[in-house]
């Protein structure tokens, strides 16, 4: 009787030590374009008004992650009126990291499929300013590329990796992160995302994040070139009228 005991207690320990612990992490993104001529001038008149108010509205992403894993969604508003039909969204507005085994699953809103990826990382150069954000202590980092100019705050939580956006960046938790496209504030106006953490807690229940991985994919490649072919039976309908 008490080997089975035993042998039932050591499989319940096996268990629930086996399972990783989940946190979930809440962040506000706030949006903020100013439109110059040029974007105003390729714009209707009649919806420029409803497309200025969707490309400024605010949005909440919900991360859960554990050591090994990373979920990444957009929490869908609910639609109030008419004037909401226009919805510009954030992204990713669904991403899976899986860092033990470096790919990343992204839903692609085209081509309505799941891509599969390497993890996207970027090289940081650090700043020496600091803070504290929800009792974290977060240093400052910025990058650039061509399109984009980034300031990231970055801190450390029992060794997970969580992000609301593309970039990862192993052992680090995004607190706050700006991002700036460059070639529309050349022109004269102005497109910004700000994504600040407001809530850290720890679930309950571990998360199966490999039941999230869709059975599913394609490659970038394989996504690109379905839309090519998607494109080319337009042109050719288009043709035929």
């Amino acid at each position: 009787m008490r080997k089975h005991l035993f042998i039932i207690l050591f499989g319940i320990s096996f268990y629930l030590f086996g399972q990783e612990n989940t946190y979930r992490f809440l962040y506000d993104i706030h949006q903020e374009t100013i439109f110059n001529d040029e974007m105003k001038k390729n714009t209707p008149k009649d919806f420029l008004p409803e497309i200025v108010n969707a490309f400024n509205e605010s949005y909440e992403f919900e991360v859960l992650a554990s050591n090994n894993y990373s979920f990444v969604k957009l929490i869908e508003k609910v639609k109030n009126s008419q004037n909401d039909a226009v919805r510009i969204y954030p992204e990713p507005n669904w991403l899976l990291n899986d860092f033990e085994h470096n790919k990343s699953y992204e839903f692609a809103e085209y081509g309505d499929t799941y891509v599969v990826d390497s993890i996207k990382i970027e090289g940081l150069k650090p700043t020496k300013e600091m803070k504290e954000i929800l009792g974290l202590q977060a240093k400052k980092f910025i990058f650039e590329n061509d399109e984009f100019y980034y300031e990231i705050w970055l801190a450390k939580m029992n060794g997970i990796t969580v992000s609301p956006y593309y970039f990862q960046f192993k052992n680090f938790v995004v607190v706050e992160l700006f991002k700036k496209f460059k070639k529309v504030e050349e022109g004269g106006g102005k497109m910004e995302k700000r994504y600040f953490l407001k809530e850290i807690s720890q679930e309950k229940k571990s998360t199966d994040f490999i039941k999230l991985i869709p059975k599913k994919v394609l490659t970038p490649k394989e996504l690109q070139e379905k839309i090519d072919k998607i494109n080319q039976m337009s042109q050719n309908n288009e043709v035929e009228k």
